[in-house]
């Protein structure tokens, strides 16, 4: 299955799935999207991603990155936050691997 994750403050007024799924949707061939952060601090550098709003497509490339972020937890700790930890290692993954993230 593919992932939709939100933080309990977003709200829909149309199914967003129906975006993701579109495959006339120009931006179809992504592996994660992602909300922008809107800071566009060094902090969440190279992609502002922000970890509160992310859909993610089931495939090998994506499995990869999250049993990546599962064995981070030295980076989580250090630099207290979750949402950095993802960043880095998702841009090493798309640097490596070809994943394919667009911040929307």
């Amino acid at each position: 299955y593919d992932l939709l994750f939100q933080d309990v403050d977003i709200v829909w007024y149309k199914n967003p799935l129906d975006y993701f799924h579109d495959k006339s949707n120009p931006h179809h061939d992504f592996d994660m999207y992602f909300q922008d952060d809107g800071a566009h601090t060094e902090r969440y550098a190279p992609t502002s991603a922000n970890s509160g709003f992310y859909y993610v497509r089931n495939n090998a490339r994506t499995k990869y990155l999250f049993a990546s972020l599962l064995y981070a937890g030295d980076i989580i700790l250090q630099s207290h936050s979750h949402q950095q930890a993802l960043v880095q290692i998702m841009a090493e993954h798309a640097s490596l691997f070809g994943l394919r993230v667009k911040v929307l």
